[in-house]
């Protein structure tokens, strides 16, 4: 164990102590080194000055030579802490900072002591004058002491040792065991400073039982159900969706140029600038996805793609923080089946049955999701549209400007772009569908055709229709469906012609009479009639 001896006679006082450095104070070690000493370095030193720097390395000052008569021996425990600390400060490291930096055993302070002391006696013929102990505050530290049982360390390991087994290996190892009821106290040797808890003893008891001697068994495990995120598993349902429709992925940077946003003619739009942008491409956080697709469309246009379905998962950033959207991006022709001949392009209606039939699968009320007029300076003129659910807004859609399409130099006619927030949708979805069993009683088909002013819209009928038979107690309105649109001479001047299917059936379980159902389908007719201005034909 690390030990120092000094000589005697060149102690000032003829005394040490232990203590910290001063401020200024400096050593020459063994070594021939002059050191400078900082207060949080721990010394020995006599009454004058530092004598050694403590579990590291002596002075050259007391150092014992051949002339040497009296030597004072130090066996000493140091904190592995500030001892560590100090050789690093130092830049110095022996095998006695080694030692310490480790941690010795404190229990062979006076054994090793008493040894050294012993050999000097029999080798060199030496007396003893004096002994002392210097202890520091965290001298006198309690044994370290862990209860266990037998049956705890076969639980843990998967072994079938008996009580006295199991004491017999830590008695083995130098343990003191002492029984107290079906426990163990268990108190581990002053050496083996790396025995401090109960998973310390079950790892020394098994190395010494032998790993071998463990039975083989399959562990014993639960299937536990975690639940799937439901935003992410939302993201995943939407890209099945989409890819199952057709379109392609693509992912693109969400940082981009304010020329970008000009040429979408969104320059208008508040955004958030990157402090340090690595390039001029990257110096705004995008507040929308069209400049990123219509960078992407561009890239394939001139690559000869020329029929594009794109959608984008992604993030925009605003003044609200981030939000999670959904972009789409159709161009081109509506399909490449080789069967037909002629190909038509797409236009808004193939972009709104995207849209929701999005809103479908995610179980948003179709009822209430609304296409308004709602223009902007990206979309050509009267080609815009505002999404919302009732009063909430939920995206935007339309066909892309000329110009917005010049400046980005996309050589296509057609280009629709939407935008839809995915919180707005997952915050309106519909709660959990319920089962309803399919009605045996047969329902009734009536038809609508109307002659429509141009200020009328195709959900301003619907609302009508569905609020109109919504107040009957009797019947309920099953399906509306949309079946054609018609322009030409027999029409009254500035109208389109439009035709609705409406099925209904009974509230209750029976066949409904033919004049209930004309006394409802007549209502719905008057209140389109008088409330929208149309024409019934």
């Amino acid at each position: 164990r690390p030990m120092h001896a000094f000589d005697y006679d060149k102690l000032a006082g003829g005394k040490i102590v232990v203590r910290r450095a001063r401020k200024g104070e400096k050593i020459v070690t063994i070594d021939n080194v002059e050191r400078e000493l900082e207060p949080s370095i721990l010394v020995i030193a006599d009454a004058e000055k530092p004598v050694a720097i403590a579990g590291i390395m002596g002075g050259r000052d007391t150092e014992v030579t051949g002339l040497t008569r009296n030597i004072l021996l130090e066996s000493a425990y140091f904190d592995p802490v500030l001892i560590r600390r100090a050789s690093r400060k130092l830049g110095l490291s022996s095998e006695s900072s080694y030692r310490f930096e480790r941690g010795v055993d404190r229990g062979m302070v006076k054994q090793g002591a008493g040894r050294a002391i012993d050999m000097i006696l029999a080798q060199a013929k030496g007396t003893i004058t004096k002994r002392a102990d210097i202890s520091g505050a965290k001298a006198k530290k309690p044994a370290n002491t862990i209860t266990m049982a037998a049956s705890y360390f076969n639980k843990r390991v998967g072994a079938s040792l008996t009580p006295a087994r199991f004491k017999s290996i830590l008695t083995k190892l130098d343990c003191k065991v002492v029984k107290r009821g079906g426990s163990f106290r268990i108190t581990p040797p002053s050496f083996r400073g790396d025995i401090k808890t109960d998973v310390d003893i079950i790892e020394e008891a098994a190395r010494i039982m032998g790993y071998a001697q463990v039975p083989v068994a399959l562990p014993v495990t639960r299937a536990a159900h975690i639940p799937a995120d439901a935003k992410f598993q939302y993201k995943r349902d939407t890209r099945h969706l989409l890819a199952a429709g057709g379109f392609n992925e693509v992912i693109t940077y969400t940082m981009i140029s304010q020329k970008a946003l000009a040429q979408s003619r969104q320059d208008d739009m508040p955004v958030i600038a990157v402090l340090n942008p690595l390039t001029q491409d990257q110096e705004v956080m995008r507040p929308s996805l069209l400049p990123s697709l219509l960078s992407a469309a561009l890239l394939n246009v001139n690559r000869g793609q020329k029929d594009i379905k794109f959608f984008e998962l992604g993030k925009i950033y605003t003044g609200k923080g981030e939000q999670d959207v959904l972009g789409i991006l159709m161009t081109g022709a509506r399909s490449d089946d080789w069967r037909r001949n002629r190909k038509e392009s797409v236009d808004f209606f193939d972009l709104k049955g995207v849209i929701v039939k999005f809103c479908e699968r995610f179980d948003v009320n179709n009822v209430n999701v609304q296409f308004q007029s709602a223009p902007r300076k990206y979309f050509a003129p009267g080609q815009g549209a505002a999404i919302g659910v009732g009063p909430h807004p939920l995206g935007e859609a339309g066909k892309i400007g000329e110009d917005v399409l010049n400046a980005w130099d996309i050589r296509q006619e057609n280009v629709y772009f939407a935008q839809i927030e995915l919180g707005g949708v997952f915050g309106h979805r519909l709660p959990m569908r319920k089962y309803k069993p399919i009605s045996e009683h047969p329902a009734v088909c009536r038809d609508i055709s109307l002659a429509v002013q141009a200020g009328v819209t195709a959900h301003d009928i619907e609302q009508s229709i569905r609020n109109t038979v919504k107040g009957q107690n009797k019947i309920v309105l099953t399906e509306l469906k949309f079946v054609e649109m018609y322009e030409g001479e027999k029409l009254p001047k500035d109208t389109t012609g439009l035709i609705y299917s409406l099925t209904y059936q009974s509230r209750s379980a029976r066949t409904l009479r033919d004049d209930e159902v004309s006394e409802v389908h007549d209502k719905v007719c008057q209140n389109l009639v008088h409330g929208l201005g149309v024409v019934q034909r």
